[in-house]
């Protein structure tokens, strides 16, 4: 049997539109990334969750609140097991839930690890791999790495202190002393940033008087030096060791910065210390439009970068549920003896790393390389071939 053509018809700013769609060749919209980057973690977060709630069940009994397996509970039924069409309307809602959960999961990743930790605590790698100085006030990416590495250290002495019912006084000072050093020098971060981004301001003007005053230089340079290197210390010792390793810190050589530079300003008549952001999107632009296959080799690190930084943020989210749970519920029963349930949050956060160091390895050592390698090659090779002969 034949197939016809429907016509359809739109009229959209005055244009009549005719467009034929063949009924056979509709496709489902769901693409590679759509799987791994946001199913993929929906459901290793669901997974990492009920795992945690069966284990503490399964040695605490329904003494134990579990949300997550009770709803699972709730609606399975015995029936799924005898009508395979009601099995696949349940499959189906349950792969539509962890599709949402992960659109969250993603967007938790996309604000704190690469709007947060990237982009203020580090810089788009554009920056370094290029050699563009950044416009970013060197105080701002101290602040946001040392709040990463405080913040969760903190997480990680409460959490120690709530497995151990751990009654020492000293590390429950520490804890709170985490908390309260956090808590200071964020408002401190946040007042100096909110007046120096309003240079109009009656704030700023007190703030210049102040610092140009004869104590303005006791207060101002101490508490420079001590957001921008003495706050985010022990991350920057940790990350440097691993960023030698791994080579995530390492720019192109000066010779290839050039001839990049000289292409840039070719092609967009823009310079490239100015254009900020727009030396990656013109540049992912440029090979995107001039060869489909590097394009589709971008797309497909790209691919691989989001799934492990959503990969890790689910994880991250799933550690701090269980943190959560255990705290709630912690009077109830024992924790010190319940040895699995644990030492699984903890399993979790040590994956979050890992994950979080593959995402950041791939986002820069690969997809953030492969982009200005391939506009470079692009605008050599056309400059050969139109050499004269």
């Amino acid at each position: 049997a034949i197939i016809p053509r429907i016509p359809l018809a739109a009229k959209i700013g005055g244009i009549k539109l005719q467009e034929k769609t063949n009924i056979a060749g509709v496709k489902v919209p769901l693409t590679a990334y759509d799987i791994f980057g946001y199913l993929i973690p929906g459901i290793t977060f669901l997974i990492c969750v009920l795992s945690f709630e069966f284990w503490a069940i399964h040695k605490l009994g329904d003494s134990f609140h579990a949300p997550c397996f009770t709803l699972l509970k709730i609606t399975y039924f015995d029936t799924l097991e005898r009508n395979w069409a009601l099995s696949i309307l349940y499959v189906a809602i349950l792969l539509n839930f962890t599709y949402v959960i992960g659109h969250i999961i993603s967007s938790a990743s996309a604000l704190f690890i690469d709007r947060m930790l990237i982009f203020k605590g580090y810089g788009y790698p554009y920056e370094f791999l290029l050699n563009i100085p950044s416009k970013t006030p060197p105080y701002s990416r101290s602040f946001y790495r040392g709040l990463f590495f405080w913040l969760n250290a903190y997480l990680l002495c409460s959490y120690y202190i709530c497995i151990t019912n751990c009654t020492l006084d000293y590390l429950i000072k520490i804890t709170r002393g985490i908390l309260w050093f956090l808590t200071l020098v964020s408002i401190v971060k946040i007042a100096v940033s909110s007046i120096i981004v309003n240079p109009k301001s009656p704030l700023f003007k007190v703030f210049k008087c102040f610092s140009k005053s004869k104590f303005g230089p006791f207060v101002v340079r101490p508490t420079k030096f001590f957001i921008t290197k003495i706050f985010p210390v022990f991350y920057d010792l940790t990350a440097s060791m691993l960023s030698r390793y791994i080579n995530t810190r390492r720019s192109f050589n000066e010779e290839f910065i050039t001839r990049y530079k000289y292409h840039f300003k070719s092609n967009f008549s823009l310079e490239p210390e100015n254009s900020e952001s727009n030396n990656y999107w013109l540049s992912y632009c440029f090979v995107a439009d001039k060869s489909p296959v590097l394009s589709r080799l971008i797309v497909n690190w790209l691919h691989l970068y989001s799934y492990a930084r959503n990969l890790s943020m689910a994880l991250y989210v799933a550690f701090i549920y269980c943190f959560i749970s255990l705290l709630i519920q912690k009077s109830h029963f024992e924790i010190t003896t319940l040895y699995a349930l644990k030492w699984l949050p903890l399993g979790l956060f040590l994956l979050f790393i890992v994950m979080l160091i593959r995402y950041y390895y791939l986002y820069v050592c690969y997809y953030s390389k492969f982009v200005f390698r391939s506009f470079v090659y692009l605008n050599e090779m056309n400059t050969q071939d139109t050499k004269p002969k």
